[in-house]
């Protein structure tokens, strides 16, 4: 083992300078997919779907509002005893989607916090901010009829781009994968214009209840 590796060695120092920087990215880019496989795409997975179960439980809130407005407006017309204990169950069941929504988004990153917090993890790393901009918040439809929701959910994002080495990157990602509050990261683009230092674009967002930043 130990003879293969000397020669691999030998073999190696034999490459010109610009082969051996091509070999030493392509070493690194496995290292990199290697780790964010095993370590990364799990965790950021199980944000994710954190992330989808709150957009699930605000689309339900929306259709339990619809057949309320409905069975109100049939009950206005032929009141009954069966529409009003259909209707007292919905408003149960609204009241119930209402509060595990609300303890759902009291897990997240608030949209106000969002920004500063990523700036000072960075003071722990090895990259550096280049720029950092709050994209417009986007309401989450769920639906041709959701304009009338009275309980809205928005995406709130913020488009970074940072200057450092891939594992500076990988160590980041996975901070943001360990906050104790939810945050998720997506459309990662890494440039190498000069080995070992990378250009990095990534966008990172949580949600909240209300459209403006500073609304959480």
């Amino acid at each position: 083992m130990a003879r293969q590796w000397t020669l691999l060695v030998q073999w190696f120092d034999q490459r010109a300078l610009r082969e051996r920087a091509v070999l030493l990215l392509c070493a690194v880019a496995v290292m990199v997919a290697a780790v964010y496989l095993l370590v990364l795409a799990p965790a950021t997975q199980k944000r994710t779907l954190a992330g989808q179960q709150i957009e699930r439980m605000t689309a339900e809130i929306g259709q339990l509002e619809m057949t309320e407005t409905l069975i109100m407006a049939r009950s206005q017309v032929d009141p009954d005893q069966e529409l009003r204990e259909r209707h007292d169950h919905l408003v149960e069941q609204l009241a119930e989607q209402r509060r595990q929504l609300h303890q759902g988004v009291s897990h997240l990153v608030t949209p106000a916090e969002m920004p500063e917090l990523l700036k000072q993890m960075l003071t722990q790393g090895d990259l550096h901010l280049i720029s950092l901009e709050n994209l417009p918040a986007e309401r989450i439809s769920f639906g041709k009829d959701s304009s009338d929701q009275t309980l809205r959910l928005y995406r709130h994002s913020v488009q970074m781009e940072l200057r450092g080495d891939y594992l500076g990157l990988l160590a980041y990602l996975r901070q943001l994968d360990q906050l104790p509050r939810l945050l998720v990261w997506e459309e990662v683009a890494v440039a190498t214009k000069e080995y070992p230092t990378t250009t990095i674009r990534l966008r990172v967002y949580t949600l909240g209840l209300s459209e403006e930043w500073l609304g959480g």
